[in-house]
């Protein structure tokens, strides 16, 4: 293959040269990396520069430009997120106006940060039925721009990462009138040239700027990209001034070796990339007899196109949800997903993913659809005979008036039996829920002691493996503790990883509004909705290793793409907001810095408070433990009787 990066290096070491310069392991293996430090070299003589390329770094660059069909392509060592960043601020100057898609990458959001720009937005509808956002459409892009004709550049990302593409040349025509660049962030397409069973690439359809991870979905190492000038509307020096700011000033010639490899290689194995096509196509076509797991495609998401390389697996309505079906894929077969969400799991998938992992991934896909029709079936069966059942014991004595003696021990059997299920089923309810009355402590208070567990259920039933909190159980018991006045307090222990918005915002301002004593105690987390969980009582603990994450109200692992879907979020967030910071020493501005923070989750907004953090913060009274949480309860209680 023509690789002149990679070529070079592998000369190293015949020329037997003595390092006296970086890296400071001198190209020896020392056991730790299996040999691969011979190949990580420095800008040392003959072996070019990055930001002042000339000799095999030109050469390199020149022949990924011509593969590409862009004016100007440059390797970059910090991913996609060097590109986004470079790409913003060759284009504009702080203070200036951006039109962004809102489902956009956070680097975006951090560019702004820097460059202090104000952020226009540009909305993609979400799919009610896959709560997933469709593609970005050109009249939604044309509605921003007549409003704002300050604009200076618009971002937009395609494929996204559940693999939407949107109609990229239909957007540029909606730009071009405004001499604006338009930037798309093409992280996940960067395979989308090299078959024409994929979806054209933004390059070929007229954005000025496109930025391609070459490590996601070409065989390229982590951390690698490229960037592409594909107009004039941009200048080669534009983008180099940002570049020199931006990337390091040692760049690794791995990394540079790697991106180039991994792109030959998809232009040369032509074969391989037909196989990995038929593969695709095969599993596609066998995924059509699924019965409840749905793999998504354009004609189910009604979008511009779909890059069918990414494996988007929908358990909505299928009794499971995304991180049961990502732990099942690990755990019973041994599979790996990129991703999951409440309602989806996602499978990259590259040219080499073989045959074998195709077969292996259908059998666990199509054995976790079967596991799902059944457990369905079972749960009407066993619905219908609840039913049944709860009717015959209403009618039991009507039934005992009717029958003869004879028959009557197999009838008052029969119900007996069905009473039992009936038992047993609510009383494994109650051990789901943690529901305890304690009343032996030296004082004789009556204490109900309630936990929030494992997810906060909402609407939808959670699958049964889960550990849940529903929220229709837990209302009642809050209404009947209220009402008894036998009850002196309430203890509440939290391990929650959030849920339900909605439902667990309910039982915060139940507990609000309680007139008994009330004091909660983190262990463990108190995530998302349990934040106002944890607040909702008179006085709070968290355990020196409890976590608390605090993020915005989001549908997927993306920010929400839909004007619609923000507006009521929105609102939905600023009512989590003013509960919380009306139920703790918190400030409302510095909680919404919280959720807003871009620094802290990998693939998410938020902030992750540990322990005395959560204190420090404001937003939990103290740290401690049972002991502590049962003497201020105490305390309350003896104040109230007082």
């Amino acid at each position: 293959m023509n690789t002149p990066i990679y070529n070079k290096l592998r000369e190293l070491e015949s020329e037997k040269r003595i390092p006296f310069h970086m890296p400071g392991h001198k190209r020896a293996d020392f056991g730790a990396f299996f040999g691969v430090e011979k190949m990580d070299i420095t800008e040392i003589t003959d072996y070019d520069n990055l930001h002042e390329p000339e000799g095999i770094i030109r050469e390199s660059m020149n022949l990924v430009r011509d593969i590409f069909k862009s004016k100007e392509s440059w390797y970059l060592v910090g991913g996609s997120t060097l590109g986004i960043l470079v790409s913003i601020s060759s284009v504009c100057r702080q203070g200036d106006k951006i039109l962004i898609g809102r489902n956009c990458h956070k680097a975006v959001y951090n560019c702004i940060r820097l460059l202090q720009l104000e952020a226009v937005y540009c909305y993609a509808d979400v799919s009610a039925e896959y709560d997933i956002c469709e593609d970005m459409k050109p009249e939604a892009v044309a509605r921003e721009l007549r409003a704002n004709p300050d604009i200076k550049a618009v971002v937009l990302t395609s494929p996204t990462y559940e693999g939407v593409v949107s109609d990229i040349a239909g957007i540029k025509e909606v730009t071009r009138p405004y001499a604006i660049p338009l930037i798309v962030d093409e992280a996940h397409g960067a395979h989308l040239i090299f078959h024409k069973y994929f979806p054209d690439s933004a390059v070929q359809e007229g954005a000025d700027l496109v930025i391609q991870s070459t490590h996601k979905t070409l065989p390229s190492f982590t951390q690698t990209a490229v960037l592409h000038l594909c107009s004039d509307i941009v200048t080669k020096e534009q983008v180099e001034e940002i570049i020199d700011i931006y990337e390091t000033s040692s760049p690794s010639y791995l990394l540079m070796a790697s991106a180039e490899y991994g792109i030959m290689y998809m232009k040369e194995n032509q074969g391989q990339l037909a196989e990995y096509v038929d593969n695709l196509k095969n599993f596609r076509r066998k995924c059509e007899q699924l019965k409840k797991i749905s793999l998504l495609n354009q004609k189910k998401l009604n979008c511009f196109a779909y890059d069918n390389g990414k494996l988007v697996f929908s358990v909505k309505g299928c009794g499971i949800n995304g991180k049961e079906l990502f732990q099942l894929l690990y755990e019973k077969y041994h599979i790996e997903l990129e991703m999951e969400n409440l309602t989806y799991g996602i499978a990259m998938t590259s040219i080499c993913d073989k045959k074998e992992d195709f077969d292996e991934l259908w059998k666990a896909i199509s054995e976790i659809d079967k596991m799902c029709e059944e457990k369905e079936k079972e749960n009407r069966s066993l619905n219908k005979a609840v039913n049944e059942t709860k009717i015959a014991i209403q009618n039991q004595d009507k039934v005992e008036i009717e029958i003869c003696d004879k028959n009557k021990p197999k009838i008052e059997t029969k119900i007996h039996n069905h009473y039992k299920v009936i038992q047993e089923k609510e009383n494994e309810q109650i051990r789901e829920m943690g529901e305890l009355t304690l009343d032996q402590n030296v004082k004789r208070h009556r204490i109900e002691l309630l936990t929030i567990i494992g997810e906060v259920e909402g609407h939808d039933a959670a699958p049964s493996q889960s550990k849940t909190t529903k929220y229709e159980h837990v209302l009642p018991k809050l209404a009947a503790i209220e009402d008894d006045s036998s009850v002196d307090g309430v203890l509440l222990i939290l391990n929650t990883m959030g849920g339900d918005v909605e439902s667990g915002l309910a039982i915060a301002e139940m507990i609000a509004s309680m007139s008994k004593p009330t004091v909660s105690l983190v262990l463990g987390g108190s995530h998302s909705i349990g934040v106002p969980l944890a607040v909702a009582t008179d006085y709070s603990f968290i355990v020196p290793s409890g976590t608390m994450v605090i993020h915005p109200v989001r549908m997927s692992g993306t920010v929400i793409g839909a004007r619609q879907t923000y507006d009521y979020f929105k609102q939905m967030q600023d009512r989590i907001i003013g509960f919380i910071t009306s139920h703790c020493k918190a400030k409302e501005q510095r909680v919404e810095e919280m959720m807003m923070n871009t620094q802290m989750l990998t693939k998410d907004l938020g902030t992750i408070l540990v322990g005395k953090e959560a204190v420090k913060e404001g937003i939990i009274d103290a740290v401690g433990g049972i002991s502590d949480a049962f003497s201020k309860l105490y305390k309350l209680i003896g104040k109230q009787k007082s």
